[in-house]
């Protein structure tokens, strides 16, 4: 009671009459107490209700401040600082460009106006299950954790822009904005943009937004550090059409874990840094109207898991993502709500699967690039083709094509690289927009060559046209229209089927005559003996026979140097 008795004396020279709450905190501070305000009937103990607490439950910010700026007065503090519990503190409390040596801890108060602690040193602040009606913190330090927990709830905005903390940053079970859900904020909050402020803090241990925290308005860590991991586990983010939560340009050393969230708006993980897993499983992301998560250059060492009866509802982009491990994208529901864009984005294992996949034109490939894809995976050409033909027909790209192809042949499918790369040509003449001269190539060289990966397919065609030269040169051998081209050599006038001829010139043999024709460099002592007369048409067919062979030929040539592949 010594310690006691001289800081009352104290604040009585201060405050002139103290009132019962005014001895009581002075007590307990001095011995190292905590003041509790608390009535034995739990039901008024909601400092939400606080207005109907009676005088003996309200104390004056004054008395708070001049324990944190007397120096005479800080020396009669306690080593456990100011501990209070179940009191409404009346009219502002302004810490803020001071150096606090000691704890400080509200549990279930009740701050009338913003509580001020711009720029101040702390040693700690616990603020667990208080009601406040906003805190401006912005450049606050501290060398232990900050605690916004276990009901901890804040009318308006909380701002830590630029602050510093050494442990913990703990919103376990807060809520956050409570004024934007019931449309009651006030017009003065800070000039802050989002409900919770955080750009540019740097937090040593991690960050705990779980466990029933709602949030109504943004939260903001945009180019935070953190020194361990962000859990956002069981909690809802609702801030409709724009971010919801965001931490672009944000360093984490841990994981990123968003299981089973709601955020409403967007997630905004743009340029972050994250040395951990992010964890997005059996979450709500809902932004049905633009993207609502928003990941383009995020930089994932570990996995990003996408599954679990995740609900996307929007666009799902990492553009120019980077993951260390897998990128899995299962047990997606509502599928058909969501498109993803994994622009010049890398992974080094894809995990998907079919039911997962968005549905048609809402799928962008260009430039995605990955190491592995899972044995789990579908591996089968046609569900590899599926998957490549939901691409967005105005955002048409070859890459994803021979990305797949790749993959392929690594693992020593050179004939299912080949089905991919052939569809690709295939699928690349529907979708884009060509001149017909650009039409025609492709269907000549897709039809007759598969694009270069099927060049022995045109012999086929050129069998064709072998068998059927031989069938048109019979007939013409049979009417008495093929003729000797050496008639000095020939004992006849006129050439039959069966007639005699001189043993020393070459009788003729319709197969052999139509292959002489049709194969370019070649002589079987057919084309130049004999030759159709006084008939177009079956002159026309030779013409025909020899341009087609040289065409066919050259074709094959083409096709078996790979040119076309290119």
């Amino acid at each position: 009671m010594g310690n006691a008795s001289k800081l009352i004396e104290l604040a009585k020279k201060k405050f002139g009459e103290l009132t019962e709450a005014d001895k009581k905190l002075f007590t307990a501070v001095a011995n190292g107490e905590v003041a509790d305000f608390s009535s034995k009937i739990e039901e008024e103990n909601n400092p939400a209700e606080a207005d109907k607490w009676g005088e003996k439950r309200l104390l004056s910010a004054d008395r708070l401040e001049w324990l944190c700026t007397d120096k005479l007065v800080i020396s009669e503090v306690s080593r456990r600082g100011i501990q209070v519990t179940g009191i409404r503190i009346m009219e502002q409390l302004n810490l803020s460009f001071l150096a606090i040596p000691f704890p400080l801890a509200f549990a279930r108060c009740n701050f009338t106006h913003f509580l001020m602690l711009r720029n101040s040193e702390l040693f700690t602040l616990n603020l667990t299950g208080s009601y406040v009606k906003g805190i401006l913190a912005n450049g606050m330090s501290t060398k232990k954790g900050l605690y916004l927990r276990c009901g901890f709830a804040a009318e308006e905005n909380i701002d830590l822009k630029m602050a510093h903390i050494a442990d913990t940053l703990d919103c376990q079970g807060a809520i956050f904005g409570l004024c934007r859900d019931i449309k009651t904020c006030s017009s003065d909050t800070g000039g802050i943009a989002a409900t919770f402020d955080a750009d540019g803090i740097t937090v040593d241990g991690p960050v705990f937004f779980h466990e029933g925290s709602t949030v109504f308005g943004g939260v903001r860590f945009v180019g935070a550090k953190i020194g361990s991991q962000f859990v956002c586990t069981d909690s809802d983010f609702l801030n409709a059409s724009k971010d919801a939560l965001c931490l672009s340009s944000a360093s984490i050393e841990g994981q990123l874990n968003l299981t089973n969230v709601t955020i409403e708006g967007i997630l905004n993980l743009a340029s972050a840094n994250i040395r951990g897993n992010l964890e997005l499983e059996k979450g709500i992301f809902k932004n049905p109207d633009g993207f609502s998560i928003i990941g383009d250059f995020v930089n994932v060492s570990k996995n990003v898991y996408l599954r679990g009866e995740a609900r996307p509802e929007g666009g799902v982009d990492f553009t120019g993502a980077k993951i260390g491990g897998a990128l899995v994208l299962k047990n997606i529901s509502n599928n058909s709500k969501y498109a993803l864009k994994l622009k010049f984005a890398h992974c080094m294992i894809l995990s998907d699967e079919e039911s997962s996949w968005p549905e048609y034109d809402r799928l962008i490939l260009n430039g995605f690039i990955y190491d592995i894809i899972d044995r789990d995976a579908p591996q089968s050409v046609e569900k590899r083709l599926k998957w490549l033909q939901l691409q967005k027909d105005d955002v048409f790209s070859l890459q994803p094509y021979r990305q797949v192809a790749k993959m392929f042949n690594n693992d020593g499918r050179k004939e299912d690289a080949e089905k991919i790369l052939t569809a690709m040509n295939w699928d690349e003449r529907r979708v884009v927009k060509r001149s017909k001269r650009s039409k025609f190539k492709a269907l000549l060289f897709g039809g007759l060559l598969g694009f270069g990966y099927k060049p022995l397919r045109i012999l086929w065609l050129g069998l064709l046209l072998l068998l059927l030269g031989t069938g048109l040169f019979e007939l013409a051998c049979c009417k008495g229209q093929i003729y000797p081209t050496k008639l000095n050599e020939y004992n006849q006038v006129n050439l039959q089927k069966n007639a005699q001829i001189n043993i020393e010139y070459p009788r003729f043999y319709s197969l052999v005559y139509s292959a002489d024709l049709f194969i370019p460099l070649i002589d079987l002592h057919q084309a130049r003996y004999y030759a159709p007369k006084n008939n177009l048409f079956f002159q026309s067919c030779m013409w025909i026979q020899i341009l087609l062979g040289w065409v066919i030929t050259t074709l094959l040539i083409v096709g078996l140097t790979g040119k076309l592949r290119s």
